[in-house]
């Protein structure tokens, strides 16, 4: 019996096992040095907090602004498009069809300049 006894002092159990086990039954929560970093631990914490918050924000400002960049590839595509639609309506031959369908002929004769002299001012 004196010799298992023996036996089970000699077996040593490593200093990681020993702290695995500490932290798992939270015998080192009462220890002095740990109680000591208590304030810096919560800084920490709060740091990753912010840092974990200001990762999502940025995320979705990235995304925000590729369906803002999208939008305005649309609007600027229907621009394109309205504009070029205005531009065929302005031609002389569109417009010379849309005042034929009002029943307006359009003129031959360019238009006459009508001077006013000195002498018909008075």
């Amino acid at each position: 019996m004196n010799k298992l006894k023996k036996e089970r002092k000699k077996i040593k159990m490593p200093a990681f096992f020993k702290k695995v086990i500490d932290v798992v039954n939270g015998s080192f929560l009462g220890k002095e040095k740990v109680v000591q970093f208590l304030p810096f631990a919560a800084f920490l914490t709060l740091m990753m907090v912010c840092y974990i918050t200001y990762g999502y924000y940025t995320e979705r400002s990235v995304k925000d602004l590729n369906v803002l960049e999208a939008k305005m590839k649309d609007v600027k595509s229907e621009h394109l498009t309205w504009r070029s639609e205005l531009d065929s309506l302005r031609q002389q031959s569109s417009v010379a069809q849309t005042i034929k369908e009002m029943g307006l002929n359009e003129t031959t004769e360019p238009p006459v300049i009508i001077s006013q002299t000195a002498s018909d001012k008075e």
